[in-house]
């Protein structure tokens, strides 16, 4: 069941979702624009080596401090997306989606619907990252050096590494990268995901 936030319940849900995180932090969003809550919460849970993803799109410039902040934390990974509009903040127990506007992140006018606020998501592997793909469109990583790409377990390199690659043709030739997850791994053309990943998405 979903709820309705005005401008204030969204920011106090946001602030209750990092604090609350156990195992994962999600912040996809148009803009980047930290208030000192932010900061303050942000660094706390970072101490707390919770992982924290943060998506933004590609042709906005955020603000330098708030970009040095985010760079600074041990636990946080920080990506680009193009032709992001709407903003969508979740850890592994609920998340908020708010409508596509102009306005900046973190500072919602319009009315906003949270889903399941209250609601303990079911402990499913890969829950998280099935959400994610469905608002970014899948974030993927080249398997050799592990430049974020588009998902394409068909061509799982990016242009350079491709280039490389095709020299030899070799589609049993090791790599290191899993093409889902990013992790450090033994992968080949052929099988460019890491056995996590094909257990939690291909079967």
């Amino acid at each position: 069941m979903a709820d309705f936030l005005d401008a204030s319940g969204v920011s106090a849900a946001f602030i209750e979702l990092i604090k609350n995180a156990e195992e994962q932090i999600s912040i996809i969003t148009p803009y980047i624009s930290l208030t000192p809550h932010n900061l303050k919460y942000l660094q706390s849970i970072d101490s707390k080596k919770v992982p924290i993803d943060i998506i933004y799109r590609s042709d906005t410039t955020p603000n330098p401090e708030d970009l040095a902040f985010l760079k600074q934390l041990q636990s946080a990974q920080i990506y680009k997306c193009d032709d992001l509009h709407a903003k969508c903040y979740m850890n592994e127990q609920f998340g908020v989606i708010t409508a596509t506007a102009n306005q900046r992140a973190y500072e919602p006018k319009k009315t906003t619907r949270t889903i399941s606020p209250k609601l303990k998501v079911p402990p499913k592997k890969g829950l998280l990252e099935k959400a994610l793909d469905s608002v970014l469109g899948e974030v993927a990583y080249c398997i050799r050096c592990g430049e974020t790409i588009d998902y394409n377990p068909e061509k799982p390199y990016c242009p350079k590494c491709f280039a490389s690659w095709a020299r030899f043709n070799n589609p049993d030739y090791k790599e290191k990268v899993c093409h889902k997850c990013g992790t450090k791994h033994t992968t080949t053309k052929t099988r460019p995901v890491c056995n996590d990943c094909y257990k939690t998405y291909y079967r």
